[in-house]
């Protein structure tokens, strides 16, 4: 599972860029050799020796995204899914923290609705379909699961 924050999202594709601004598994890589131990440029002190930071782009497949929170004192837990993308390594020149990690995501969920719902700027995402487990967790703990529609459902049933 890697929690980051979830960076940007371009409203035209709906991909998002999950991204640590520090570290987070290398097995989230497509492989060892797509690894690069580069500086970590977030200086938030003034420290002698700055630290390293894993950077990669993760590889590509399928995932679900999730954030557990409250409203109004009550659990509820943000579940979407995507489309991890291949993207090159060049994608990472100009951008903002170019040696942090990140997963450039094709989200299934309508925009309007994520950021309606979403209630911090870390999610946590795990390769793999997982929502349906996720929803029984959810029924299983007493937490409200708020599943995000795809834009069709949303056009089928507004």
């Amino acid at each position: 599972v890697n929690f980051a924050d979830l960076f940007e999202i371009d409203p035209a594709t709906r991909v998002a860029t999950i991204a640590n601004c520090g570290s987070q598994s290398t097995q989230l890589a497509s492989g060892p050799k797509d690894v690069r131990w580069v500086p970590n440029e977030m200086i938030q002190f003034h420290w002698v020796h700055h630290g390293m930071s894993p950077q990669y782009i993760g590889r590509p497949g399928r995932v679900t995204i999730a954030r557990l929170s409250r409203v109004s004192g009550n659990y509820v837990m943000l579940i979407t899914g995507g489309k991890a993308l291949d993207v090159p390594r060049q994608a990472l020149e100009g951008m903002f923290a170019p040696f942090c990690p990140r997963t450039f995501v094709r989200l299934d969920c309508d925009l309007e609705d994520l950021l309606q719902n979403m209630r911090s700027n870390h999610v946590c995402s795990a390769y793999g379909d997982y929502q349906a487990h996720l929803v029984e967790f959810c029924r299983l703990a007493g937490i409200q699961p708020v599943l995000l529609r795809t834009p069709s459902d949303k056009e089928a049933n507004p």
